[in-house]
């Protein structure tokens, strides 16, 4: 059995039948599958449970239906299988952060959720040795300040441990970071074929009181894919990252029809100090490349 091809075919039927009533026991008499098997099957190719899953379509499909007619909201939920407005409402502002009615009536598009594609989760899976994921998300706005410093390309590593070194001395100065250990980094765009600049900062709440010496960046809100990739770190460096990378422009992004939005940088890395502190295979990277809407 080819678990990749039940799976898809999963996918396929939920997505005839959104409107429908699903349970598990019909998806598995789909594929012919024990209940226990399918579920374990489904989460680890397609990164959480079926039930999650299914939810989400369904909440990603109303939510088009809110801006492209004019049913009433209970309509809708009834419609996606929510047994009332309430459920609707509340299953709706868990997964997007505001209720249906405030997003109808907002110019916000929410682009989170669509059909997920099995064929470059699969690129992923058959690839690597290291778990990895990766899905469609809208960032807020970001408003980081950081240290810039130049490197050939050989010595990135060390050009990076100078810059967070320097950061982390500083950072008693610093009263409004969000949260000091989520490091923030990402190479600046345009410099020169041989040089790089690379920026490692922190997110704060506002630029109010930084030190003069920290370089203010802006990022407005933005549609991206984020990458999660997990493996062993040692000594402050997280294995395979680099293969990772290579992965996402060499293999992931040519079999999609994803394109990358130039907002000054390609790809933000995101990581949280804890992790990297701890030995082992818990070490995760959240890598966000940025897309055109």
């Amino acid at each position: 059995m080819n678990y990749f091809d039940e799976i898809s075919k999963v996918i396929d039927y939920i997505e005839d039948n959104l409107r429908n009533d699903i349970t598990i026991d019909d998806l598995c008499n789909y594929i012919y599958i024990s209940k226990y098997h399918f579920q374990r099957l489904f989460k680890s190719i397609v990164g959480e449970s079926v039930i999650s899953y299914i939810k989400k379509r369904r909440v990603y499909e109303a939510a088009l239906e809110l801006k492209t007619s004019n049913k009433n909201i209970l309509e809708i939920a009834i419609e996606f299988n929510f047994n009332s407005n309430e459920v609707f409402s509340r299953s709706f502002k868990k997964i997007y952060g505001i209720t249906p009615k405030k997003y109808r009536d907002s110019k916000m598009i929410i682009n989170k959720y669509p059909k997920i594609d099995l064929v470059a989760r699969k690129l992923f899976i058959n690839s690597l040795g290291y778990l990895i994921s990766w899905e469609l998300v809208e960032m807020p706005e970001l408003k980081l300040i950081g240290l810039q410093g130049v490197s050939t390309g050989k010595n990135d590593i060390e050009i990076t441990r100078k810059i967070w070194n320097e950061l982390l001395k500083e950072l008693p100065k610093l009263k409004n970071i969000e949260n000091s250990n989520l490091h923030y980094n990402f190479l600046i765009n345009g410099f020169s074929d041989d040089l790089n600049i690379f920026f490692g900062g922190f997110k704060v709440k506002n630029f109010d009181f930084i030190p003069s010496k920290f370089i203010l960046r802006k990022i407005n809100s933005q549609k991206y894919v984020k990458f999660m990739h997990k493996s062993e770190s040692k000594n402050g460096i997280t294995k395979s990252l680099d293969k990772t990378i290579d992965l996402i422009y060499d293999t992931w992004l040519p079999n999609t029809n994803y394109k990358i939005d130039d907002i000054g940088f390609d790809l933000l890395v995101v990581s949280n100090e804890e992790n990297l502190n701890t030995e082992g295979e818990n070490t995760i990277i959240e890598l966000y490349l940025p897309l055109k809407r």
